[in-house]
């Protein structure tokens, strides 16, 4: 059974940039927001913008993880189904070249 890593890494940086309360996706997949300096103060609205602005990036990463190992299992799956198909096929087709003394079908 596999095991995965849990990574948060969270950034508050001062910077020239223009306030905004809307978390924004940035080209690397990752979402920030812009607060004052009253509210980078304040132990109450810093938590609640780190959280503002951890929220959809819990919720993409959950979402990619997800996908990925339904994808992983859909391909075990698959990988499985087919190992057993070709058992079943393989036997059946021994079966056959015993009836008719000749040899049997390597896949």
């Amino acid at each position: 059974m596999s095991r995965y890593k849990v990574k948060i890494s969270v950034e508050l940086v001062e910077c020239n940039e223009t306030v905004n309360d809307t978390p924004i996706e940035q080209q690397d997949g990752s979402f920030s927001m812009v607060i004052s300096e009253k509210d980078a103060v304040s132990i109450d609205k810093c938590e609640r913008s780190v959280l503002k602005t951890a929220y959809p990036t819990i919720r993409s990463v959950l979402s990619e993880h997800l996908t990925e190992i339904s994808r992983k299992k859909a391909w075990e799956m698959s990988s499985a189904g087919d190992k057993w198909f070709k058992t079943v096929v393989h036997t059946k087709l021994m079966e056959k070249s015993d009836d008719l003394h000749s040899s049997p079908i390597v896949f």
